[in-house]
């Protein structure tokens, strides 16, 4: 899911992502460092996305939470169906 994102996009460079884009990557980044979902709300992370782009706010501790148990949920049902085939 996240592969073509990462490997295609400079995200330094290219800032002609789509908010669908971003979030995506911003769930992967989130999942990957082991962070709270609390702390998405915090203010000052908050202040540094209004920063970078006035336009965009990130999502609920929530919707985050949400997004990354259901991609799990799809990883570990796509695993359960390779072991399966095997």
């Amino acid at each position: 899911m996240y592969g073509p994102i990462l490997s295609t996009h400079s995200f330094l460079t290219d800032m002609q992502f789509k908010r669908e884009d971003i979030n995506r990557v911003l769930c992967y980044a989130w999942s990957t460092m082991g962070l709270s979902f609390n702390a998405i709300e915090n203010p000052f992370f908050r202040k540094f996305c209004e920063l970078l782009d006035p336009t965009f706010t990130p999502m609920s501790r929530n919707t985050l939470r949400k997004i990354i148990v259901a991609e799990g949920e799809d990883v570990n049902r796509r695993a359960i169906e390779d072991i399966e085939v095997c």
